[in-house]
């Protein structure tokens, strides 16, 4: 059974996309956060995320990177290889083609309507352009006193299933997802499949905490 996980994410994005699919999964388990230094790990930094995961007693490492410009199933290839063998089993990777946004942006008219961009709006192509505009859309609705990890958080946990289908038409997203309901039924953790997702009710554990590395 999964209790305790750990994640390993480079921003407050990345952060709450893994909490809002967590808290959709209703995914008890307690969360802690091992801050990485880049993009893309070292393969020390790797080491020591692994390290870190033992000393807490996570069963799982949830390792979330963009692919920026590069291949997402080759980055995703690069950043597991840096990990020690033993940790493969209780690690999952996944890789955003070709950033964060652009997963949160798979259902164009819908990040449009929640965000209060006008239906007409140009929306560059993956590139950090791109991804300025959505990151920029995020920032004027959030709310006084309110971290940008928590507004993409509400924005997955409350995802319609119509639009969580449309999203998971992107194969890089498909990829994360099943991994980490794999992740779940390797650790016999309750899998509930439902029409709008692969499964429900992934762990059970504790409420949420964020410790830095």
């Amino acid at each position: 059974m999964i209790t305790r996980i750990v994640y390993v994410c480079e921003d407050a994005h990345q952060e709450g996309f893994l909490n809002g699919l967590k808290s959709r999964l209703e995914c008890r388990a307690e969360a802690l956060r091992f801050r990485s230094r880049g993009t893309h790990l070292r393969r020390q930094d790797a080491q020591d995320a692994w390290e870190f995961a033992l000393e807490q007693g996570a069963q799982l490492v949830v390792h979330l990177v963009d692919a920026d410009e590069g291949n997402w199933r080759q980055v995703r290839k690069n950043e597991l290889d840096k990990y020690p063998p033993e940790s493969h089993s209780q690690l999952v990777c996944g890789v955003a083609d070709a950033t964060i946004e652009d997963w949160l942006c798979l259902d164009r008219r819908f990040f449009k309507e929640r965000f209060g961009l006008p239906a007409e709006e140009f929306l560059p192509p993956k590139t950090k352009d791109r991804a300025d505009v959505l990151k920029g859309a995020m920032r004027r609705v959030r709310k006084s006193g309110q971290r940008p990890a928590d507004v993409v958080l509400r924005l997955v946990e409350s995802l319609p299933a119509e639009v969580l289908r449309e999203w998971r038409k992107d194969r890089s997203l498909e990829a994360f997802f099943t991994d980490c309901v794999n992740a779940a039924r390797r650790a016999d953790c309750p899998v509930r499949t439902q029409s709008e997702s692969t499964s429900e009710g992934v762990c059970r554990g504790e409420d949420q905490d964020d410790v830095p590395a």
